[in-house]
């Protein structure tokens, strides 16, 4: 890996905690909204001794099934817009922003 990418891997990510943070303090506001970091956004900052060793192209969150539309009028409320319809309807339920 050359300096150019680590150190561009290591603003991405900088700029994803970033948004984690914000994205918790959300979902934090009464009432409250349970989430769970999955993936690369719960990998980077816990397992990797530094942040530009895994890069993070998304932000995957669970949260639960019946706060689905609730969790996803906050991020949107936040600018963010969704970019596909839902993943496999009936399947599986994905918002992707």
């Amino acid at each position: 890996m050359g300096k150019e990418h680590i150190w561009r891997t290591a603003a991405v990510n900088s700029i994803a905690l970033e948004e984690l943070k914000r994205l918790g303090e959300v979902f934090s506001r009464p009432p409250s909204i349970p989430a769970v970091v999955l993936k690369g956004g719960a990998l980077a900052f816990t397992l990797y001794p530094d942040r530009s060793l895994r890069p993070i192209n998304d932000l995957d969150l669970l949260v639960p099934e019946e706060r689905l539309e609730e969790a996803a009028a906050r991020i949107q409320a936040l600018g963010y817009k969704e970019v596909s319809p839902i993943a496999a309807p009936g399947r599986r339920k994905s918002m992707p922003f």
